[in-house]
């Protein structure tokens, strides 16, 4: 591989050089965050300690920096609420009523039982002293 002429390393930049242009854009980046991003998306090239960035690297580590754009149809808890009806509601509630007849006291296992055993006697032996 030759130093002269087109290589696989035309246009490669060093993290820190990247920040430069960066900041020299007005867009304050810190190195650290950069070289974090670059090795989460694997858009970086590590070769023992050394980290550089190709310009395809940079490409996508920009594209990856662009914000999701809201999907349409989609509400915010706000206004989902706002447009919940009165018959919502009513239909919400008995759901809820519904619910809440469904359910059964909690089972009180074997072992929950032995433990309760020794309580009840001793609260019948004290019942009984209460009525001598």
């Amino acid at each position: 591989m030759s130093v002269e002429g087109n290589s696989a390393l035309d246009g490669a930049i060093t993290p820190a050089a990247a920040v430069a242009k960066l900041q020299a854009l007005g867009i304050h980046v810190s190195e650290r965050t950069l070289r974090e991003r670059a090795r989460t998306l694997g858009a970086c090239r590590i070769i023992g300690k050394a980290m550089f960035l190709l310009p395809s690297d940079v490409e996508t580590i920009l594209e990856a920096a662009k914000p999701v754009p809201k999907q349409l149809g989609l509400v915010s808890e706000r206004e989902a609420v706002s447009r919940c009806t009165g018959y919502d509601t009513e239909q919400l509630l008995r759901r809820l009523e519904n619910s809440s007849k469904k359910k059964k006291a909690p089972s009180v296992g074997r072992d929950t039982a032995e433990l309760l055993q020794p309580r009840e006697q001793m609260k019948r032996e004290q019942a009984a002293r209460k009525k001598k």
